[in-house]
């Protein structure tokens, strides 16, 4: 019996019941962010550490960040059916389609900070609420604290984002973008800097971490505060 295993964010995860009863079992996580991102540090590498100790022996959680398993965002489910990675994490947006109703949390100005946006996305999954999940077991859910515009170049108003190209990804935020006249991009954050730095984009959308986590605020001259969802 293979069951798949989804955590924060979400993680995702799959492993052998049996095999995972039995003691050394080690379960490969994988993480596509580099390991001194923040939410690895505080998150991912103590609840490995704790789900190891807690087991009392049964298993042990190694995390693999970086790209270690696999560098693409979106190949991040794929890499645990194919049984590359026993437990992973897996952002909704990069996998446009599988999960329809987490596009809710991608609305502007409905979640005013991320411990309101957890909250609420673990209590909706917990009574059906969102679709896609049936396949996995989910550990837990996160959302970021609500996306604010960077740019290369310094904006006073949203007016002036026509015509730019913003980075954007998931249906809501692209949707989002296209109203603001500008045209979205879409790329993960581990692409963000580089196309920032070269001029493929004038600027992106990013929750405030981010900014140091993957380099933007390097590249960035221009912060435009609003909740974009």
């Amino acid at each position: 019996m293979l069951k798949t295993l989804l955590v924060a964010g979400l993680i995702a995860g799959v492993g052998n019941v049996s095999a995972v009863q039995a003691a050394g079992k080690t379960l490969k996580f994988a993480v596509f962010t580099p390991a001194k991102e923040l939410t690895n540090q505080t998150i991912f590498v103590p609840w490995a550490k704790r789900v190891s100790r807690d087991s009392g022996g049964v298993v042990d959680v190694k995390v693999f960040a970086n790209g270690a398993l696999g560098r693409h965002p979106g190949k991040q489910i794929k890499m645990i059916q194919d049984g590359v990675a026993d437990v992973a994490w897996v952002i909704p947006a990069y996998t446009p389609g599988r999960f329809p109703d987490n596009a809710v949390f991608e609305l502007p100005n409905i979640i005013q900070n991320s411990r309101e946006g957890s909250v609420a996305a673990y209590r909706m999954y917990k009574k059906g609420l969102l679709r896609g999940h049936d396949d996995f077991y989910v550990v837990g859910f996160f959302v970021s604290a609500p996306y604010t515009i960077h740019m290369k170049k310094k904006i006073t108003s949203m007016d002036q984002l026509k015509g730019l190209k913003i980075r954007a990804v998931g249906p809501v935020m692209v949707a989002s973008i296209k109203a603001l006249g500008a045209a979205p991009e879409p790329l993960p954050f581990t692409k963000i800097t580089e196309a920032i730095s070269r001029g493929r984009i004038n600027g992106t959308t990013a929750h405030p971490i981010a900014l140091h986590d993957f380099g933007i605020a390097r590249v960035t001259k221009s912060h435009y505060f609003g909740r974009l969802g």
